[in-house]
């Protein structure tokens, strides 16, 4: 078994670069963008959606790059989050109100499921 069988994803980093059919006359605005790992394109973004709108494709290609990045971060607060959530809901406790309104853990949580495929 492969690490990206493991992990299901392709494993960082992710990079960003302009695909190659773009016209080199062309307005950045109106590039289209590839995802890069490992020196293949995994991804592409299109600056054409259909024929009455227009994406911001490198914006969106730039987000898609850093979620390797962002994913491993958002695992590594998780236990800090929890830690300051129980302080918060300690001192909630202790002054008679309900307990706080959200969870960022929770969220947090969700949102790692989602981008592995997990039902959430």
């Amino acid at each position: 078994m492969t690490t990206e069988t493991k992990i299901g994803y392709t494993r960082g980093p992710w990079r960003t670069r302009q695909a190659q059919s773009n016209h080199k006359f062309a307005p950045e605005e109106r590039w289209d963008w590839a995802i890069v790992a490992g020196g293949q394109i995994i991804a592409e973004c299109f600056w054409r959606v259909d024929e009455a709108t227009y994406a911001p494709s490198a914006a969106n290609a730039r987000l898609i790059a850093a979620t390797p990045e962002l994913l491993e971060a958002l695992r590594e607060a998780i236990p800090l989050v929890e830690f300051a959530e129980e302080i918060k809901a300690r001192e909630w406790r202790e002054r008679n109100y309900s307990e706080p309104p959200y969870s960022l853990t929770r969220r947090a949580r969700d949102a790692i499921a989602k981008a592995l495929g997990e039902a959430v």
